[in-house]
């Protein structure tokens, strides 16, 4: 949770939206997003992209679901998948994205 809550804030400083739980798995998208995930390889459904889109424009907003808790298998994040994957998000919010350009849609 302290991850998702630093990549938030990340988010919340870079991009001015407020997401609680960036991390989440579940997203939806429209129809004209998922084209531009589909045609530009450097565009992952992943919290850098929702904050470097949400600067450049595009609207973005969390809806409350409810998610179930895990019945069978084990998560693939380690505690150290977890660390680096915070870390790598971070930074790529905090600086990578501002080198980033947007496809064109």
């Amino acid at each position: 949770m302290a991850g998702s809550a630093l990549i938030g804030a990340a988010m919340r400083l870079t991009s001015g939206i407020k997401i609680t739980d960036p991390t989440s798995g579940l997203r939806l998208y429209n129809k004209k997003l998922l084209n531009e995930f589909a045609r530009h390889i450097n565009y992952e459904p992943e919290p850098d992209t929702i904050a470097f889109l949400a600067r450049k424009g595009v609207r973005i907003c969390e809806v409350q679901v409810t998610m179930d808790e895990r019945k069978h298998g084990i998560s693939y994040f380690t505690l150290a998948k977890s660390i680096g994957y915070m870390l790598r998000m971070s930074f790529s919010i905090l600086v990578v994205q501002w080198f980033r350009k947007r496809g064109d849609v």
